[in-house]
């Protein structure tokens, strides 16, 4: 019982952050750095769940990501998941196969997946919308991805002391005194 309710404060903390990162990158973002384009700030947390957990349990908070990121988009629910899936496939071909585990791993996940969001988002739009409005903006793609992989450090190691706080396994190979 013990088990279940720090696994359902840990999904909690989760979300709150993922709400937290969408607000930051959906409201704050602009207000602060204006029209600078915005780092993919919740693609940290569905990248931390699908490296570091089941994939059961990834899908979920996947889908729940999902919906903190429709009520701060403009974005229809399908293309959102369709986004939230290709990434998932992807980092879950790749997190066995040719990624390592630790800090280093996750900022290079997540600066190599925002370069897929606009490609999926894209896809998604044509196949789901009925008046596709798609713009690729190559100067934005660049400067998101790089955005991205850049604060996907600081978040990492936020990320890392909830799950010891609610005593979920830590990634393993996490070389830190922080930690």
């Amino acid at each position: 019982m013990r088990e279940l309710s720090f696994q359902v404060i840990n999904y909690i903390c989760f979300i709150l952050i993922a709400i937290l990162l969408g607000a930051i990158q959906s409201a704050l973002w602009l207000q602060v750095f204006g029209y600078t384009p915005a780092p993919y700030l919740w693609m940290t947390i569905t990248n931390y769940w699908i490296m570091f957990r089941s994939p059961v349990r990834a899908m979920i908070m996947s889908y729940l990501v999902a919906y903190v990121l429709f009520s701060m988009s403009g974005m229809p629910l399908s293309v959102i998941f369709v986004v939230l899936m290709v990434n998932f496939g992807f980092l879950y071909i790749l997190r066995d196969r040719v990624l390592w585990a630790g800090p280093t791993q996750f900022m290079l996940a997540c600066g190599g997946l925002a370069f897929v969001v606009p490609i999926s988002s894209m896809i998604g739009a044509y196949f789901f919308e009925t008046a596709p409005n798609v713009e690729f903006h190559f100067f934005s793609w660049i400067v998101s991805a790089l955005f991205t992989a850049l604060s996907a450090l600081p978040i990492y190691y936020i990320l890392v002391v909830i799950d010891k706080l609610t005593q979920q396994e830590a990634p393993k190979n996490t070389s830190s005194e922080l930690i």
